[in-house]
């Protein structure tokens, strides 16, 4: 079943980067729900909006991270956010990062890679029809399917270790 994503948020990726769109959507998926949450980190900066260190579809950092440098009104403009995120992913492919390599800044890289693959393998549905065929180029990043079984492993494993370490 394709991946529904709504249309703005599938526009202000195109609009951005039609090769990355799958990729920039996956993460903006959960760092924002699409965008829909625009203002992050409080708990870095505050408990208000006016006190967020991250913006936009991409959570853009601003306090050392790529939002660095940029006015708060261009990380809040979906397809400027996206683009932002789209050039440093970009600048990670060329230095011969693997597409989950090149989603490090990210820290949902491992839910934004396994939703990024689903999408490459089942489409994306915008608000009831069919996206148009973003798929050749996107294609030529993906790298071989890659289980994230060993991370959940490792979750597991940490969430163990602590219970014991609480529990003696």
């Amino acid at each position: 079943m394709a991946v529904a994503v709504p249309a703005f948020a599938y526009a202000d990726a195109m609009a951005a980067d039609p090769d990355l769109a799958p990729a920039l959507l996956s993460i903006s998926r959960y760092e924002s729900t699409y965008g829909t949450q625009p203002y992050g980190d409080y708990g870095l900066g505050g408990a208000r909006p006016d006190e967020a260190t991250s913006f936009g579809p991409m959570q853009l950092f601003t306090r050392g991270g790529l939002g660095d440098g940029h006015p708060i009104e261009e990380l809040l403009d979906g397809p400027s956010n996206y683009r932002i995120g789209a050039t440093e992913i970009r600048r990670r492919l060329a230095n011969g990062q693997s597409l989950y390599e090149a989603m490090q800044p990210w820290s949902v890289r491992p839910q934004a890679y396994a939703l990024y693959e689903r999408m490459m393998a089942e489409g994306i549905e915008v608000e009831g029809g069919t996206a148009p065929d973003i798929y050749p180029a996107a294609t030529s990043m993906m790298e071989e399917p890659r289980s994230l079984a060993p991370y959940a492993l490792i979750g597991v494993a940490a969430i163990v270790g602590a219970l014991v370490a609480f529990t003696s």
